[in-house]
């Protein structure tokens, strides 16, 4: 497999048509190699949360090429690239999203499960992940009854519970007090580095963007690089 897990080549994106359209990317290249975390800081409305989606297979650019992996996604089905996101790429909502009838272990374990894996192993996987988290003692809370520091870790745990080669987290911290957004934002970078995975995380706090290996931004549609 190649090094490098996630590459977005000359992509366009707009919305509506006519007086109404909106170009949000214009030419935008991105690549991430394995191991690299890459911050992404714009402000809001310059597509960043658009970015994360394309990357994440979530949304189709008009134009451009996603090779997630080495596998070139822009002719696959909708089914085929179900299937290769679910197998590369765990996605970190700045709203948790968990689902709150579950507990914490049960949220890590319901992907695992549509993805095929052991019900046994996915258990194990679960409290593996909730344990680096510092969350196995609120293994079996539901949502309801975590902190938003603690959701938000549940939810990066949920992401990554399938072993994904890429993770992507917009705005991850941008509910959470100084304190708790630091504590969140190394536990992701550090399950990201632990997993040999690559990570972009939009945020906007730059003191949080430092500690990434590098930091993009987004200017007219385009990525451009940011000094550390």
């Amino acid at each position: 497999m190649s090094d490098i897990y996630l590459s977005m080549k000359n992509i366009y994106h707009h919305f509506g048509e006519g007086k109404t359209r909106i170009d949000v990317l214009e030419g935008a290249d991105l690549s991430l190699k394995k191991g690299e975390i890459v911050s992404l800081v714009a402000p809001s409305g310059a597509g960043k949360s658009t970015l994360l989606h394309i990357g994440g297979l979530l949304e189709k650019p008009q134009r451009g090429e996603i090779e997630i992996c080495a596998q070139r996604a822009s002719k696959l089905s909708d089914r085929e690239r179900t299937k290769l996101r679910r197998n590369y790429i765990g996605y970190v909502y700045q709203f948790h999203n968990l689902l709150p009838e579950f507990s914490a272990q049960e949220n890590i374990i319901i992907p695992q499960l549509i993805a095929g894996i052991d019900k046994g192993q996915a258990e194990k996987r679960s409290l593996y992940l909730l344990e680096i988290m510092g969350l196995k003692n609120r293994a079996t809370h539901r949502p309801a009854e975590l902190s938003g520091g603690e959701q938000q870790r549940v939810a990066i745990a949920r992401a990554a519970a399938n072993n994904p080669k890429i993770i992507l987290a917009d705005e991850p911290t941008g509910n959470l007090d100084p304190q708790i957004a630091n504590l969140v934002f190394r536990a992701l970078m550090d399950l990201v580095r632990n997993n040999n995975a690559c990570a972009i995380i939009a945020t906007h706090n730059y003191e949080l963007a430092k500690q990434a290996d590098r930091i993009v931004t987004l200017k007219n549609g385009k990525i451009l690089f940011a000094e550390l």
